[in-house]
């Protein structure tokens, strides 16, 4: 676990246990210590610490582990029957970050990363310009091939990157793609004959069906209670819009954030917003509406964070409890980038959602939010990457106002189109909530689990 996540992390695993005693048969840890809060400084620490500890865990006769942050150590277990793993040898965080990537049109997977492989590298012979430059270029290279994924609409490929990109390297993803989809083949759990099993959605017990009781002892948490409460009292039920593009992604134009704001404050839509809020060297954290970021990129101006305070509408915060926010009958709405995280918990509590998607299968998963399951809007006209000006295969809409676009969807929002989307969330809700039920899919598969690799250990 990363240190800045620790507290976080030990607080949604108390919300599964009910007598106290399961959490204490979980142990949470850090395997370094760092102040540091920037998820792509935090990524490689963490991966570079994690074979050490993994090699720890796995002896037979068992090691002690301590945790980095608070000095805790663990005695020693036994070697585990099973291990569930976030990094991996075949990571398939790699092999399906992007729906396309299993089967770029006319292409092999194997043969499509060897060509955009060799073509970075021929480049950056060819003019000496850095490889993560030339990388990032090459990779989010388009020209207008129609993707086309069973069970999606078909979408042109410039779709899959709506906004411009983040400063992010993407070189080894695609140099050491190439070794795993060699191994993978297109086919990497048939192949080696490897089950599948469907055990989510994880989240706590009852969760979206008012029985999770979510303990708030941060103050930042009970201000976000206390204005939910207000917001409800004023405006009625799912009244508020939940604004949060998840720990990594901000829109990058300022312009869009300013206009998503003075929209929302012009047409008195109470919002909450995951976002820093900042003030020359200090950072303020003002009651608006609902707006949070825990992005490091997040970033709104002192004119905008004063708009917002003087609006009494909105709440802004760097970090807000979503499960608790999205399962607060005052929400209505979700503003998302489409992480597939927070998708689950918004249809676990019956929310529909606006759609902003960024990247990676966030474009894929908004198509099949609104498109098949009709459980979302999605906004064009935020869009600032290689699509900006083109169409959208699946709507043949283009380019139009964005503050316009922005002022329709919450008025759709509010309308019959919103109601019919709620109510589509909501019946999907309800066989989500049936899955861990005894006979339900995600109880059955934990069960044929447990029969394969524990009972036979």
């Amino acid at each position: 676990m990363a240190p800045n996540w620790l507290l976080k992390v030990r607080a949604v695993a108390a919300q599964f246990s009910s007598g106290g005693e399961a959490i204490n048969n979980i142990r949470i840890v850090t395997l370094f210590d760092s102040p540091e809060a920037h998820i792509f400084t935090l990524i490689p620490q963490t991966a570079k610490h994690y074979p050490a500890a993994y090699e720890t865990l796995l002896q037979l006769e068992g090691r002690a582990l301590k945790c980095a942050s608070t000095g805790t150590e663990f005695p020693a277990v036994p070697a585990p029957a099973a291990v569930f793993l976030d990094v991996r040898s075949i990571d398939a965080t790699l092999l399906s970050q992007s729906p396309r990537s299993w089967r770029p049109p006319q292409l092999p997977p194997s043969g499509y990363l060897a060509q955009r492989r060799a073509r970075i590298d021929a480049e950056v012979a060819r003019t000496g310009r850095p490889e993560e430059e030339v990388g990032s270029r090459i990779f989010r290279q388009t020209d207008g091939r129609v993707i086309e994924i069973p069970g999606l609409p078909p979408m042109d490929d410039y779709e899959s990157f709506p906004q411009i990109p983040l400063d992010a390297p993407v070189v080894p993803l695609i140099r050491g793609g190439r070794e795993l989809f060699m191994q993978a083949d297109g086919v990497f759990l048939a192949r080696h004959e490897k089950p599948i099993y469907a055990v989510g959605p994880l989240l706590p017990p009852g969760y979206g069906l008012g029985q999770t009781q979510v303990s708030l002892t941060d103050p930042r948490d009970m201000e976000i209670a206390s204005f939910l409460e207000k917001m409800r009292a004023k405006y009625g039920d799912k009244s508020v819009l939940f604004i949060s593009f998840g720990t990594i992604f901000w829109p990058k134009l300022y312009e869009q954030v300013e206009d998503l704001i003075e929209v929302l404050v012009e047409e008195k839509c109470p919002f909450v917003s995951f976002r820093h809020i900042r003030s020359d060297r200090q950072m303020v954290t003002y009651i608006a509406a609902d707006f949070m970021s825990a992005s490091p990129l997040a970033s709104v101006p002192e004119g905008l964070a004063e708009k917002i305070k003087d609006s009494v509408l909105g709440l802004a915060t760097p970090w807000a409890p979503q499960q608790f926010v999205l399962s607060h009958p005052a929400t209505g709405w979700f503003m998302t980038h489409c992480g597939h995280g927070g998708i689950i918990e918004s249809l676990c509590s019956g929310v529909p959602m606006i759609c902003w998607p960024f990247e990676a299968d966030q474009p894929f998963a908004a198509a099949q939010l609104t498109q098949n399951l009709d459980v979302a809007f999605q906004l064009l006209e935020v869009r600032t990457g290689a699509p900006a000006e083109q169409r959208i295969r699946r709507t043949h809409a283009r380019p139009c106002a964005r503050r316009a676009e922005i002022r329709r969807v919450p008025t759709e929002c509010r309308g019959a189109v919103g109601v019919a989307k709620r109510e589509n969330v909501q019946k999907i809700q309800g066989g989500l909530a049936q899955a861990w039920e005894e006979g339900g899919t995600a109880r059955a598969a934990l069960q044929a689990f447990f029969v394969k690799f524990l009972e036979a250990a």
